[in-house]
């Protein structure tokens, strides 16, 4: 029994905690999207190793620039032509 009201409590009090209003200045995404400036941190794999993985900072904005850069130079590498043989 005394279990069971320790669980009720636990819940209680954990649903009490996600219910409320976030604090002002923090960086939850508002009516425009996320903040572009936010600094994300990330764990990258380097080329050729399964071990080693470097760890990158950026903006958000900057974070979304490399994807398209990336997806680009691969959609080019993808698209070449070989030369003729």
């Amino acid at each position: 029994m005394r279990t069971l009201l320790l669980a009720a409590a636990a819940a209680l009090t954990a649903g009490a905690a996600y219910a409320q209003a976030p604090a002002a200045g923090s960086t939850t995404p508002t009516a425009d999207g996320p903040d572009p400036n936010e600094m994300i941190c990330r764990r990258v794999q380097d080329s050729g190793s399964r071990l080693n993985a470097s760890r990158i900072c950026m903006t958000r904005q900057q974070w979304i620039d490399y994807q398209r850069e990336q997806r680009a130079d691969t959609e080019r590498s993808q698209n070449r032509r070989a030369a003729p043989r």
